[in-house]
Formats: C-alpha cells, structure tokens, sequence
C-alpha cells in the first residue's frame, strides 16, 4: 500500500509484502452429518452405511469462509446455512432417511467457498463426501433386520453406542428399538 500505480511523495513510506509460499486455501478437516441433536464425524469413518436420519451436514475448515450459500453444497436437498464467517459452516437438509448420496463443498463457481482472500476451497477443486444412508441398519451390513434389533436392544443396557441412537437423542432407548422395528426390511444395493 498504496496501492499500485498511486503517486506519492519522495521519501514516503510504503508497504509491500511478499508471500513466503504459495497461499494457504481452505481445506476440510472434518465433515460430519447431523443427526437429531447429534453429529458424526465422516473423515474417520470407516462404516459402509449409517445407521441414522441424516437431517444436516457441518463442515469444519481450516481458514474462516468468508463467502458460500445455501447453493454451496449440493447432493442434498438444503433447507438452510448458517456460520459464513467461521470456520464451521451447518447446512440443515430435508432428513434423508435410506439413500446413496455425494454431497459435494463449492470450490469454484458463484457458489464457492472460499476464505477472506478469495481463495476458494481445496484451491477450487472443492470437496465431495460419498454418504450411504439405511436408517436402523446397527451393524452396518445392508439391510434392517431381526440382527439390528437385538444390537439396539442390547445397546439400550450397555455404555453409550453412537451407532444405537436412531433418533440421535444422546440415548439408547426403547425409541431407538422401535425406529427399528419399523424400518425392517429396508434395505440398499
């Protein structure tokens, strides 16, 4: 500063700063979906299907993002967004309950998440994470059946299962069992 091409005086002060490396552009370290009032963090999970009503999906970057949408994240039908200018960003979404998705983070585009500088995420390669959805499938096998039921059941006496809490409550309960009991059958390719 000032800025290039600005005339001024002989002997004035100016600023200049030269960058050390390339910039630093936002990255995703950790995507997590939502489940009632609970959340799952999906960069660690090794799970083929889970096991809940995803109702929303929260990324958390390294740098703040300074500009997105609701548009930012597609593969899912968003019903809202909140947390431009941190670097937690929820989007809320219409509950998927059984389905094979990529939701898939702007990089690029008039929907891009990028950082006060401009940069937008992973450079504008953006960010997708592939999401198998079977509500109530407990052992995580591809289908809702008897085995699942007596996993929920069991899981009600035992210490805390994340993967037990259909409704995402914070417990395992006879409410849990019973989203099983109703989703039986259910299953995916």
């Amino acid at each position: 500063s000032p800025a290039a091409g600005t005339q001024v005086n002989a002997g004035s002060a100016v600023n200049l700063v030269v960058l050390s490396g390339p910039a630093q552009v936002p990255t995703v370290l950790s995507f997590q979906v939502l489940f009632g009032n609970q959340s799952y963090n999906m960069t660690t999970s090794t799970r083929k299907f889970l096991p809940w009503q995803i109702i929303g999906i929260r990324a958390v970057f390294s740098k703040a993002i300074a500009t997105g949408s609701a548009a930012s994240l597609s593969g899912v039908a968003v019903t809202g967004f909140t947390g431009l200018g941190t670097n937690t960003v929820t989007w809320s979404i219409s509950p998927v309950s059984q389905g094979s998705l990529n939701a898939a983070l702007a990089g690029s585009g008039p929907n891009a998440l990028k950082d006060a500088g401009g940069n937008g995420l992973y450079g504008g390669a953006g960010f997708t994470q592939s999401i198998r959805i079977l509500w109530g499938d407990f052992n995580d096998d591809g289908v809702v059946n008897a085995a699942d039921l007596v996993g929920v059941n069991n899981a009600t006496i035992a210490p805390y299962n994340v993967f037990g809490d259909m409704n995402g409550d914070g417990l395992v309960s006879v409410a849990d069992v019973q989203v099983v009991r109703t989703r039986a059958g259910t299953s995916l390719p």
